[in-house]
């Protein structure tokens, strides 16, 4: 499980400094985390927090992998950022790529951390929630959550860009 959270967290990282645009829930993070003045990966806390607490709310089970996924994937993204070890690209061509292998990383990171079996990340498990309580295909959900934090995220100063797009097709 840890293992599957810090891949997940490099693959994040990669995505993040491709320099693009964001995926739509670190646009989120990003623009909560301009907005009260803290670190990227310290943002993603607080509204894990929001989201397990709607689970909760709406009788939807949660896990140690969903509390585990609030915690952990905040912490190491702030760790690999700090660290350098992932340089921010200037180069469209640079950007796409480290996007492209961003998401392969955090799909093979998602093996581990599902693959634990201790229940979904907040994220996910609100595109659940959304899906069964909406009867709606699990697709349409997804694209509404996207667009939905990628708003308000956007409009708390989050980087959307062209990156995004590219960050929708191939996550």
């Amino acid at each position: 499980l840890m293992s599957g959270y810090f891949i997940y967290a490099i693959g994040i990282v990669f995505c993040l400094q491709g320099n693009l645009g964001y995926s739509p829930w670190d646009i989120l993070n990003n623009g909560f985390s301009l907005l009260v003045g803290c670190s990227f990966g310290t943002a993603s806390i607080p509204i894990g927090f929001i989201l397990i607490v709607v689970l909760v709310l709406c009788k939807q089970k949660i896990g140690l992998g969903t509390v585990g996924n609030m915690i952990f994937i905040g912490v190491f993204c702030d760790l690999l950022l700090n660290s350098g070890l992932i340089p921010l690209m200037h180069s469209w061509y640079m950007g796409t790529l480290f996007i492209i292998i961003g998401a392969a990383i955090s799909a093979f990171a998602v093996y581990f951390y599902v693959g634990a079996a201790f229940y979904a990340g907040p994220r996910d498990g609100i595109m659940l929630l959304f899906t069964e309580k909406s009867g709606w295909p699990v697709g349409l959900c997804r694209v509404l959550i996207d667009v939905t934090v990628s708003a308000a995220g956007f409009l708390m100063g989050g980087y959307l860009g062209l990156g995004t797009v590219l960050n929708v097709i191939v996550t």
